[in-house]
């Protein structure tokens, strides 16, 4: 398992230049990615005690995406680019048999991105660059998507293990300010739906209004001291705020410029921004990609297939919440299952703003939820198998 926590914590590096050229052309996440599945194919042929098809209907949405992908789309950027995403709903399928997989993972997650945010600090206060934090992403908004994540994952251990409060509370406040000084909209944004979500949750009108207070208070502190870029990029005061603004504008005009004319099939993967100036004359400046992942899937690959990523998405909301329903009795497993509902939420949100279809972290909540199916679903049949023993013995 060591291979797959590695893996795990390798993700925000994929093209880290510290990690590339491991061996030959091929970078660090690529080797051990090979390595953890040849270890899955391993522990396939053991027997798997959950087995490996995970429950409910998502599945099948899953499926009817990547066959849709593979066949009306089939290249070779395809593959390239998404094979990944079935080799790691491989993985994740043979390998999370337990509930202590996916907190480990957590943990894991949670290191990566503090190593990040460290990385960024640096940058910042010791070197002295003065630009938005990207950590080992290239990019301010996808380094906060990976914060998003981890924020949530850092609230789920607080719960988990009171012992260490402290420490998780720390890491949070890390997280957090680390978020703020990417200043990124969509992933404020994608936090902001997560904590409102988070505060619906709780129970004692007590709690809601002192964790609203202290997010105040906190976000407050920050933006005052240390990331004025937020207030700023929000009100699109400044010239590179107001630029990213009409390029978002233009964006948009151009995706329903091709969704219009190419409803079934799309313009082709990977065409939005090469194809860009052809569906909308009126780009002079630089062009860059759809920024609505929504978007790009209509206009790439056209709206069947938007309607099954859309589905899939909505499957994986619906079944998480009916494990929700089911496992009220398993506090450890509920905390997980809404910690990831929460997350899986507001990821969803903020890729209304990026283009981050592609992006693993998103990909793993869902194998995530998929797998969390699984462990329900043995846990209700055992269940089942205690209460036809009892009723037997009676």
């Amino acid at each position: 398992m060591v291979l797959f926590y590695l893996l795990i914590f390798l993700i925000p590096f994929p093209e880290y230049r510290r990690f590339s050229g491991f061996f030959a052309d091929m970078t660090l996440i690529k080797v051990v990615g090979i390595l953890t599945v040849i270890y899955a194919i391993y522990r396939h042929m053991q027997g798997l005690k959950n087995g490996f098809w995970p429950p409910e209907r998502t599945k099948f949405w899953f499926f009817c995406f990547f066959a849709g992908l593979f066949t009306i789309h089939f290249s070779g950027k395809v593959i390239s680019d998404w094979a990944v995403h079935v080799a790691l709903f491989y993985v994740v399928m043979v390998l999370v048999d337990s509930l202590e997989v996916i907190i480990k993972s957590f943990f894991v997650t949670i290191a990566a991105m503090l190593v990040n945010c460290i990385q960024s600090w640096k940058g910042l206060y010791i070197y002295s660059y003065y630009a938005r934090p990207t950590g080992s992403f290239d990019d301010a908004n996808y380094f906060a998507l990976g914060l998003i994540v981890s924020i949530g994952m850092a609230a789920c251990l607080y719960k988990l293990y009171p012992k260490y409060k402290i420490f998780f509370s720390v890491s949070m406040l890390m997280l957090f300010f680390t978020l703020m000084l990417t200043a990124s909209r969509g992933g404020i944004l994608g936090l902001g739906i997560m904590t409102m979500l988070f505060l619906l949750k709780l129970k004692k009108p007590q709690k809601v209004i002192f964790y609203s207070a202290l997010l105040s208070i906190i976000t407050t502190v920050i933006i005052i001291n240390f990331a004025p870029d937020v207030a700023v990029r929000f009100k699109g005061e400044d010239h590179s705020t107001a630029s990213s603004t009409e390029n978002r504008k233009n964006m948009l005009i151009t995706g329903i410029n091709m969704v219009k004319e190419n409803k079934l099939t799309g313009i082709g993967y990977g065409n939005f921004k090469p194809m860009a100036r052809e569906y909308n004359p009126e780009l002079t400046d630089t062009v860059f990609v759809a920024h609505n992942s929504y978007l790009s899937v209509a206009a790439e690959l056209g709206l069947p297939m938007l309607a099954a990523f859309l589905i899939l998405l909505g499957s994986v909301y619906f079944s998480i919440r009916k494990f929700i329903r089911l496992t009220k009795e398993n506090e450890r497993m509920l905390t997980v299952l809404n910690t990831i509902q929460i997350v899986f939420v507001g990821y969803c949100c903020s890729i209304a703003f990026l283009t981050a279809e592609r992006e693993k972290y998103l990909w793993l909540l869902i194998l995530f939820i998929m797998a969390l199916g699984k462990l329900v679903r043995t846990e209700q049949s055992k269940k089942r198998e205690q209460q036809e023993y009892v009723l037997t013995g009676a």
